[in-house]
């Protein structure tokens, strides 16, 4: 029964490995002998290779394996392997095939073929992973000497030059050759490695576009036309086609200027095949094109095809459709949509609860069948907030507090930031201001409650932790995904101070100013510093009101008391402003001060 669930909970991604450490510590606790079953170990590698960064540990495991006189396995070193490919690690990859075939005489499987390929689409190495098709043989070592194409193609196959006639057919020739290669190379190759081979010609495209600020045409033609030619070598064998290798290639053209010709020709081979039917990714994909490109013509065509073909709209979709109308200011289909998706997850949520008995058990089960959740509102209110209604704004930040959008859907920082950017526009009205202002108290007040009760019975945070959703109120469950920040988050106190200084909240300010020094700012600990531009909005923004020098001095105060060593802003404005420290230039102190102005009378009293 162990083993079954230890291999169950190592197929259960990131939270998998936590898991199976407590399920080891039950063996221990009910005297169960497991050091010497080497199933438990593979499922210990299989776990931590859904995460990066953990060849370390994958190390000290296949060492406590060998410690207790058991031999690595293939399936050992297969999830071994894949918790260095995560990271992109090729060395630490050659390193235990090489030990896998020196130390205990295993052969390099393809699965593991496979693996050495994602390695490098994560790394975005297009070079190595041909090399890999060419080169790699079953002796279980990766072979480093020439180059399986040409040098004078360079890192790619089709990479073009300018030049004579004579040097453009010979580069024609090299194309030729490299393309001859490549094919194959791709020859009976399955689909999930020739989708790594091009996932790792994309990402390496990628990271030449990332240093390049201002794209040429003629590089973006370049880039373009040789991730085209992979593709289209790869989908030249129709027993390669499949939904993910479109989809990838989807995502690649979304990335370019006006990707929708290019993604509506292979979307329209896609309904045309057999074995590469569009799914919910792929239309997502397309949905957020025709949103950032805010043609919608064609978001209506994708999404009437969706529904027609039984495509369920998941939360995922409807975000960028929603996202798509309140883009072009289409508040009206935007809201449409949203409410679409509430009664469609209320279809779901019966059923669920009509499969597994109770409310409890169903909202235990995976979410991934969502149709509506907190990106989906976020993409409502944002679409509010750019046509000017920040009261629409306040009241989808009240109904989903309410939870009329979902009982396990609940305001976040995220949430409130959208609030903030409303309110703080030209066109909030002095009742909007007032309305966000009593919002942010009211998060910063749950917050807080629940940051003390966690630090006054700790094993309560405990228990929730391990705890399964249905354990938790949909209240609790979104306070506790952010427990940690009894305050708001950093950008959160830059929108408010914000805010208050656009709308003239000086006294305000002060009180969240003081509010904010007394808990310091949560992001990494009670030592955390506020930053300069919240420092600076704070400042600029009681200046702009003549306050006086009162409160300000005060805050260089506030500081430089508790963070003596950090370097807050322009010295030489300070200073020739406030004196030396901040404090009035006739003395350098801070408890002198008889200016008045505005708030200076306010401060001192």
């Amino acid at each position: 029964m162990y083993l079954t669930l230890l291999k169950y909970y190592a197929l259960q991604g990131r939270n998998g490995y936590r898991d199976t450490l407590d399920l080891v510590a039950a063996m221990d606790t009910n005297n169960i002998e497991w050091k010497s079953e080497p199933a438990v170990y593979d499922y210990f590698l299989r776990a931590l290779s859904h995460m990066s960064g953990n060849e370390t540990k994958a190390d000290k495991i296949i060492q406590q394996m060998i410690d207790n006189d058991l031999v690595p396995r293939e399936q050992t070193m297969t999830a071994a392997i894949m918790c260095a490919a995560r990271s992109g690690d090729l060395e630490a990859c050659s390193r235990y095939i090489a030990r896998m075939h020196r130390d205990w005489n295993l052969s390099l499987t393809e699965h593991m073929k496979a693996i050495l390929l994602y390695a490098c689409a994560k790394r975005g190495d297009f070079e190595t992973a041909f090399e890999i098709l060419t080169q790699l043989r079953r002796s279980g070592s990766l072979v480093r000497g020439e180059r399986a194409i040409p040098s004078t193609t360079g890192r790619g196959v089709f990479k073009l030059k300018r030049g004579s006639r004579q040097q453009k057919q010979q580069t024609e020739t090299d194309i030729s050759a490299g393309r001859m290669k490549l094919e194959e190379a791709l020859l009976n190759q399955e689909t999930v490695n020739a989708t790594n081979v091009l996932l790792a010609l994309i990402n390496e495209t990628h990271a030449k576009r990332a240093g390049n600020k201002q794209l040429s045409q003629e590089f973006v033609k370049e880039e373009v036309s040789k991730v085209l030619e992979l593709f289209t070598i790869i989908t030249a064998n129709p027993d390669r086609v499949d939904s993910q290798l479109y989809t990838i290639m989807m995502q690649y053209l979304s990335t370019l200027p006006s990707p929708l010709p290019g993604m509506m020709y292979l979307y329209k081979e896609m309904v045309a095949s057999d074995r590469a039917k569009p799914n919910s990714i792929t239309y997502r994909i397309m949905l957020e094109a025709c949103a950032e490109q805010m043609d919608m013509d064609i978001g209506q065509v994708l999404w009437s095809d969706m529904v027609k073909n039984g495509i369920p709209a998941d939360c995922y979709v409807r975000a960028s459709y929603v996202k798509g109308w309140g883009r072009i200011g289409n508040i009206k289909l935007a809201e449409k949509h949203c409410k679409e998706g509430v009664i469609a997850q209320r279809t779901v949520d019966q059923n669920q609860e009509s499969a597994y008995g109770s409310v409890a058990k169903a909202a235990a089960v995976s979410r991934a069948t969502d149709m509506i959740n907190l990106s989906v509102l976020h993409e409502l209110m944002r679409a509010n907030r750019a046509s000017n209604i920040p009261g629409r704004v306040i009241e989808l930040y009240q109904e989903i507090d309410r939870g009329q959008w979902g009982h396990n859907i609940r305001p976040n920082q995220f949430t409130l930031s959208i609030v903030l950017q409303a309110c703080g526009s030209l066109s909030a009205s002095p009742a909007v201001v007032d309305q966000g202002i009593e919002l942010v108290d009211k998060f910063t007040a749950e917050h807080q409650g629940l940051a003390e009760a966690t630090e006054n019975n700790p094993q309560s945070h405990v228990d929730d932790l391990a705890g399964t959703i249905g354990a938790l109120s949909s209240r609790s469950q979104a306070l506790y995904e952010e427990y940690s920040l009894p305050g708001l988050s950093e950008i959160n106190y830059q929108l408010y101070y914000t805010m208050l200084g656009r709308h003239h909240r000086q006294r305000k300010m002060l009180e969240v100013w003081e509010d904010m020094i007394r808990q310091s700012l949560p992001a990494t600990g009670s030592e955390s510093t506020p930053s300069r531009l919240i420092v600076s909005t704070v400042i600029e923004s009681l200046e702009n009101v003549q306050w006086g020098a009162g409160p300000i001095k005060r805050i260089w105060k506030d500081l430089e008391m508790r963070w003596p060593k950090a370097d807050w802003t322009d010295k030489s404005r300070r200073h020739g402003r406030y004196g030396a420290s901040g404090g009035h230039a006739r003395d350098g102190g801070f408890d002198d001060d008889e200016t008045t102005g505005a708030g200076g009378r306010f401060w001192r009293s």
